[in-house]
């Protein structure tokens, strides 16, 4: 099995532990050191998540071995237009300047409907170009319940 390590946390108060607000630089470099240690390759994260990236970014040791996933903004639009792909291109250059690195592990759409929209063929294969140009080595998306799931597999390619 493999693990993965949340860091909403790392960026906004969330989840159980939302009433002590944001971890701390300081728990944050002990929280990655403690996830390294005990083998957690991936780390989960979005700029939608606060500062998060940019916490990772000035945290991470030179060297390290983790495989970062991010994701695309949440898109408000019904249909995905050319306003959206350049949005979730200037999201990933923000993502990886953020995090301090060149190219992630992979690539999430945040919400699946952006993919089921009318215009979601335009946005995957906007994906498929930030792969091929070797800024993310994975695409994929968050799903949340099993109709998005059959939606995304009956029509798209997903590595995630």
């Amino acid at each position: 099995m493999r693990l993965g390590l949340g860091t909403v946390r790392f960026g906004v108060p969330y989840g159980i532990g939302s009433q002590r607000g944001v971890n701390s630089p300081g728990d944050i470099k002990k929280i990655l050191g403690a996830a390294e240690n005990l083998g957690i390759t991936v780390l989960d994260t979005a700029a939608g998540y606060g500062g998060s990236e940019r916490s990772i970014g000035k945290s991470l040791e030179s060297g390290y071995r983790f495989r970062i996933v991010t994701k695309t903004p949440r898109f408000s639009a019904a249909r995905i237009g050319n306003s959206e792909i350049l949005q979730m291109r200037a999201a990933l250059q923000r993502s990886l300047a953020d995090l301090g690195c060149g190219s992630v592990y992979g690539l999430l759409v945040h919400r699946a409907s952006d993919l089921l929209a009318h215009g979601g063929d335009r946005l995957f294969r906007a994906l498929q170009e930030v792969r091929e140009n070797g800024l993310v080595q994975k695409i994929g998306v968050s799903v949340y319940d099993e109709s998005e799931i059959d939606g995304i597999c009956g029509k798209y390619a997903v590595d995630i």
